[in-house]
């Protein structure tokens, strides 16, 4: 799901939890952000997200069931070394 907005902060959550990501879009949105954001759990999803689109912050987990936490900052590091 992505929800947009001109002003917001493009942020690709790597989560498996939507609770988490609830929190965790909470926690943003009450330091005043406006956030667009995307879920994904997988590498391919992943690769797909950095190849076709463009993300200010990428917020992982580090325990998912299809994909490292570990393996998921080597594909961005990889594909996209700019995006903290």
């Amino acid at each position: 799901m992505i929800q947009t907005s001109s002003k917001a902060v493009r942020v690709l959550f790597v989560e498996n939890n939507s609770d988490d990501v609830d929190l965790e879009l909470a926690t943003l949105r009450a330091e005043g952000l406006e956030v667009e954001h995307r879920t994904l759990e997988t590498a391919t999803a992943l690769k797909a997200a950095l190849a076709y689109e463009n993300w200010d912050i990428i917020i992982c987990d580090y325990w998912m069931a299809e994909l490292s936490g570990l393996d998921a900052v080597r594909i961005a590091k990889q594909m996209a070394p700019a995006i903290p």
